[in-house]
């Protein structure tokens, strides 16, 4: 039976919202009808069951009467109504500046005087806390100063505060500026990694004209202004580390998630803009920044580890010849990944570790008996593997996992034709390098240029590698 719309949503809530949720609902304010707590109640004992509606409709305490699915289906979308409200209320009241820019107002259309000047000290006293720096704030600012003006010109229209109206539009140039800028910044994100992207343009000159401009000196201004000029110009490298320096000094100021998309910025700009086209010394800056990040907890969502940035921060750890360093991160951070990762991340990951050590027995211990159902893991378990044996010189063993693992690409029908290949290349040249004589210098040579030119190849460096030892 299909799942009520309602039921969808209330698996979105945590128990705490769960349990505001109940509240909310029995406040006179909001409803007045308690057969929706009723109903509410058995949603949420039956939340992961199958969706009943006749059980549903019993607990209502109408079982004397006929079932009416249409009856019911509308104290589910009442139910509806009730928590999208729910939700949006508790949204507006995470944001205390736009609580204040209505409060403002509210009082301001009673002419309540001493209540506005109050609230107004309280609003300002928030605006200079740290951790809350981003677009939005300046919208809120400039609602703030708004009212203010607003309230001036209501108590005397000859002395109005023109300096709250000033503080309004400049608050709303720096909000235009800073949202923009971080739209088209995120555009030129997209540009790095997708042929595709959205159509979002600067008015001319905008750049130019914010340098030399009292702008800049707002750091959610000056930090959107780094990263489009980064991106605009990414030869610039002087962006990067103006911008690196910047967060670096002042992170305690922006709020949690701005940080985030902040470093995100300059992680892809190694990784895209570096990295991928030739720039090995930027795994260097990468890795400082993961490093960062991991220092202001900006990598963790709910208690989590973002599983994506766990490997990461491995590769480019190793890359960088920090293997005690990444020994450590497993240990600490492995326990925060979703749970159904954690086995497999452990202990693949700790076969890179000593993979990288070249304690290629201690990579056979770990790999030889474990099987994943992560695509990930089990092809990359396999490569590392295959990787150890050919280190080792073991011949049987080589060939029987080259063999099997061969096997496993061609039944397992969630490989992509392109991943396929990629391995199956690397298996050949595998198998070619092994048993190659490098007395047989015309056959070294021929392979060596049959590596460089080939494409869609996995681990093609460490291949390149392996060979270029061959003479």
């Amino acid at each position: 039976m299909k799942t009520p719309k309602f039921i969808s949503l209330l698996r979105t809530f945590d128990a705490g919202q769960l349990r505001r949720f109940r509240k909310y609902l029995c406040s006179p304010l909001y409803n007045e009808r308690q057969e929706l707590v009723v109903l509410f109640d058995f949603c949420v004992e039956n939340l992961e069951a199958a969706w009943d509606k006749r059980a549903a409709w019993e607990v209502l305490s109408r079982a004397e009467e006929p079932f009416d699915d249409l009856a019911l289906r509308r104290m589910l979308s009442k139910l509806t109504g009730f928590a999208e409200h729910f939700k949006t209320l508790e949204a507006f009241e995470a944001s205390p500046a736009a609580v204040f820019g209505w409060m403002l107002r509210a009082l301001n259309e009673q002419a309540l005087s001493k209540h506005f000047t109050a609230v107004l000290r309280r609003a300002e006293a928030l605006n200079s806390r740290p951790g809350i720096q981003q677009p939005l704030l300046y919208y809120y600012r400039q609602q703030q100063a708004r009212e203010e003006y607003r309230h001036s010109e209501l108590l005397n229209p000859r002395k109005a505060r023109t300096q709250a109206l000033e503080r309004a539009d400049f608050d709303l140039d720096c909000y235009y500026f800073s949202a923009k800028l971080k739209n088209y910044c995120e555009m030129l994100g997209y540009a790095q990694m997708q042929a595709v992207s959205p159509k979002i343009r600067l008015w001319p000159g905008l750049l130019d004209y914010l340098k030399d401009s009292p702008f800049l000196e707002e750091p959610v201004v000056r930090a959107y202004y780094l990263v489009a000029s980064m991106l605009e110009q990414p030869e610039e490298e002087h962006f990067f580390v103006a911008l690196r320096q910047m967060l670096d000094t002042d992170y305690t100021l922006f709020a949690r998630s701005e940080l985030q998309t902040l470093f995100v910025h300059l992680m892809n700009y190694c990784i895209y803009t570096k990295i991928n086209r030739g720039r090995a010394d930027y795994f260097k800056e990468l890795f400082a920044l993961y490093q960062s990040a991991l220092t202001y907890g900006i990598l963790e969502e709910s208690g989590l580890f973002d599983p994506f940035h766990y490997k990461n921060i491995i590769t480019v750890g190793l890359h960088v010849g920090e293997p005690d360093w990444v020994e450590y991160f497993i240990g600490e951070y492995t326990s925060r990944l979703p749970a159904s990762e954690r086995e497999n991340a452990l202990t693949y990951n700790m076969a890179k570790v000593h993979f990288h050590r070249k304690e290629y027995e201690q990579v056979v211990r770990l790999l030889r008996e474990v099987e994943y159902s992560d695509l990930f893991y089990a092809l990359g378990s396999r490569l590392m593997l295959l990787k150890t044996y050919y280190e080792l010189g073991e011949d049987l063993a080589l060939d029987s996992l080259i063999d099997s693992f061969r096997i496993y690409l061609l039944r397992n029908k969630f490989i992509s034709k392109d991943v396929r290949q990629q391995y199956m290349r690397v298996l050949r040249f595998v198998r070619k390098m092994f048993y190659l004589s490098p007395y047989d210098k015309a056959a070294v040579q021929k392979l060596k240029e049959e590596l460089a030119g080939a494409s869609n190849l996995a681990d093609k460096a460490w291949l390149m590698e392996k060979v270029s030892e061959l003479g």
